[in-house]
C-alpha cells in the first residue's frame, strides 16, 4: 500500500472503528496517537475532525501535548 507524502493531513476515515471515526496523528514528541472523533459520520465527528486538523495546522503538523506529556484535547468530562 502506498504511503502518503510527509506532511499530508489525515483524511476523514472511510470506515468506522467500532462505530467511531478515528484518525492517527503524530504527537509533538514523535509518537503516534489515535484520536476518536465520535460517532462515525455524525456532524459532531466531522466537526471534531475539522478541529483536529486546525490543531495540526496551528502546531506545524504535530498534535500538541500538555505540560505533563499527555495528549491535549479540548474535551472535558464532568
Amino acid at each position: 500500500m502506498a504511503r502518503t507524502p510527509n506532511g499530508t493531513p489525515p483524511s476523514y476515515p472511510k470506515k468506522s472503528h467500532e462505530g467511531q471515526g478515528r484518525i492517527t496523528v503524530r504527537l509533538a514528541d514523535g509518537r503516534r496517537h489515535d484520536l476518536l472523533l465520535g460517532k462515525f459520520g455524525s456532524p459532531e465527528s466531522r466537526a471534531e475532525y475539522r478541529r483536529a486538523l486546525a490543531e495540526l495546522e496551528a502546531s506545524g503538523g504535530r498534535y500538541p501535548l500538555k505540560e505533563k506529556g499527555e495528549v491535549s484535547t479540548g474535551l472535558t468530562v464532568a
